[in-house]
């Protein structure tokens, strides 16, 4: 066997597989969506202003039609199509063109408002491009039911693409886990910091009863990460050594969701993860025939697909500061969303360790009666105040808000916002005089309880 089959052989997919990709990835846009409509206001002029959107993002390159208005009707009817998008993919209905403009709507979504993008949106809106260029309608949709196929077996670089993708993800978050400080190696402190983060949960307080364990766990998990990745692409065995590495991974992500809030990120990597499982697990598999995309468009998106990966492999490096951003592929980069940076508990934890992060942020107002009142989720203020563990439960969105806010004019656009909406809705002896952002630490010790932003509700 020549390595040239092995490498086709590594890299084809059981169409009924592709269907199960399909159905999970399909779920898992869904379930961002539905996340992402919770804080709809997000994307009105009424906190951030289409012509700021503009001018500071959609000027690079980056392209989205839900800047055309800032009015919440438009911006709920755009959600509307891309969830009957999400579910067309579900049920495999137009399969290709479903695919598509599901990850044309999520790309134009993502940058109406890259405040609120983290490496779940990145890793999903990556899954859905190599996805488009996949038969994913050939079983279990309403597609197939038009037209049959025999069970076979699929290869293409865009299966090579998908696969990769998955791989970089894992192997740079080893890597910043790495090389970007001692936290995680030779320190060991790397899930100790992690849990001391606004991300951490209330649950996680069970965790620091066992030092050791976390220290150890530390010490290993960049290494896990770098040889499970390993597993997936293994020239022997492949089936039985795929099956470990989903298993794996999936009890990783499972883990850490327990302790950590990491959003819809879970339902994201375990539906990426799918596109591993060897049909012999799913299926009573008969002897496949290969399929491949062959003619002369074939090879022209052979060749683009793999510029892509090496697009993806150069964004990580440039991430990392090994690589200069060669600025003729920016546009190209900008397109695609092909940047992506997988640190968010690597070089975040070896930074100054400032109040910022290791912090929780509260956000309340002043009233004229004197009162105060409170803003623990995105858009709605309340007189009753928060407890210290329902602000570590708040939802990963507003973690977000808070990680992008912080050096950006974001939060003043916000802050206006609750002032107009608490004074349109109360009387004038009822009315909000300032708002302000305050910092309280995790760890109730190493800095003081301090306010980061005020702002004053005359210039709302």
């Amino acid at each position: 066997m020549n390595w040239r089959h092995k490498f086709k052989e590594i890299f084809s997919v059981d169409l009924r597989v592709l269907a199960v990709f399909r159905i999970s990835i399909g779920l898992a846009l869904l379930i961002n969506l539905l996340d992402r409509a919770r804080e709809m206001v997000h994307y009105t002029d009424e906190i951030l202003p289409v012509s700021l959107v503009k001018q500071s993002y959609i000027s690079q390159g980056n392209f989205s039609f839900h800047v055309f208005s800032g009015n919440l009707i438009f911006q709920a009817f755009l959600f509307f199509i891309a969830m009957i998008l999400a579910l067309m993919v579900i049920f495999g209905a137009y399969t290709r063109i479903s695919v598509f403009l599901s990850w044309v709507f999520f790309l134009s979504l993502m940058n109406r408002n890259p405040w609120f993008v983290f490496g779940a949106d990145v890793l999903l809106v990556m899954m859905l491009f190599w996805a488009i260029f996949l038969p994913l309608g050939s079983k279990f949709s309403f597609d197939s039911l038009k037209k049959k196929s025999k069970n076979s077996k699929f290869f293409s670089w865009a299966v090579v693409g998908a696969m990769l993708q998955v791989g970089l993800m894992y192997f740079f978050s080893a890597i910043w886990k790495l090389f970007s400080g001692p936290e995680w190696f030779p320190n060991g402190n790397g899930i100790f910091l992690s849990l001391q983060t606004f991300f951490g949960l209330p649950s996680s307080d069970f965790l620091f009863m066992f030092p050791l364990v976390l220290k150890i766990f530390s010490l290993i998990i960049p290494f896990f990460e770098i040889a499970v990745i390993f597993l997936f692409f293994s020239p022997i065995y492949t089936d039985k050594t795929r099956i470990i590495a989903i298993v794996l991974f999936s009890i990783f992500h499972i883990s850490l969701s327990l302790f950590l809030n990491l959003g819809v990120f879970v339902f994201i990597c375990i539906a990426s993860l799918t596109l591993f499982l060897p049909e012999n697990l799913l299926f009573r598999s008969k002897k496949s025939i290969l399929l491949e995309d062959k003619g002369s468009i074939s090879v022209f998106l052979s060749y683009f697909f793999i510029f892509i990966i090496f697009l993806s492999f150069l964004a990580n490096l440039q991430s990392f500061g090994v690589a200069a951003n060669p600025s003729p592929f920016k546009p190209i980069l900008n397109l695609f969303a092909i940047n992506q940076k997988w640190d968010t508990f690597g070089s975040t934890l070896s930074r100054n360790q400032s109040s910022f992060y290791f912090s929780l942020t509260l956000w309340s107002g002043r009233l004229k009666s004197g009162h105060t009142v409170y803003a623990p989720n995105y858009h709605s203020l309340t007189v009753i105040p928060p407890t210290y563990d329902e602000l570590r439960s708040s939802s990963n969105r507003w973690i977000e808000f808070k990680l992008f806010t912080e050096n950006s004019n974001y939060r003043t656009y916000y802050a206006a916002y609750l002032c107009r909406k608490w004074n349109s809705d109360h009387p004038v002896n009822q009315s909000l005089i300032n708002i302000q952002e305050e910092f309280i630490p995790i760890n109730k010790k190493g800095f003081s309880r301090r306010i980061s932003f005020r702002f004053n509700c005359t210039q709302a």
